[in-house]
């Protein structure tokens, strides 16, 4: 829930204008990992923003590790083998030292990324052309 803007010296305000997240955005969309580690004395205007959005970035950064790691599973299967076989949920969750649950939400976001194929429940899993390209590039 976003606070009214009011006037006065001292008021507080939790909301950032739309200005300050596009500076933000310009100057280190290029380096995520620089912009974690920035400190807060550089622009201390913008540590309200960077408090604000440092744990979905690390949410998301970690998201997309995982997503890449499950892929390069998925892709050792199809090299090593030649008719790979569907991925057990439960081996890329000991591979990965995932919980299952977690295993699955990866998996079904994947599946509906289009990068691998599997069943209803996430239980097997096998990477697509898309996935394979994603790796490559």
């Amino acid at each position: 829930m976003r606070k009214k803007r009011g006037g006065g010296p001292g008021r507080q305000d939790d909301t950032l204008s739309s200005f300050d997240e596009r500076t933000l955005s310009t100057r280190h969309s290029q380096n995520v990992k620089s912009f974690l580690l920035w400190p807060k004395s550089c622009y201390p205007e913008l540590t309200p923003l960077i408090l604000k959005i440092r744990k979905p970035l690390e949410r998301t950064m970690y998201r997309a590790n995982q997503i890449k790691k499950v892929l390069e599973l998925l892709a050792k299967n199809v090299e090593t083998k030649v008719r790979p076989e569907l991925v057990d949920s439960a081996y890329i969750a000991n591979v990965l030292n995932l919980s299952i649950s977690e295993t699955k939400q990866i998996i079904t976001t994947m599946n509906e990324m289009g990068v691998i194929e599997s069943n209803m429940e996430a239980d097997y899993s096998l990477i697509t052309r898309a996935g394979l390209n994603r790796l490559d590039s």
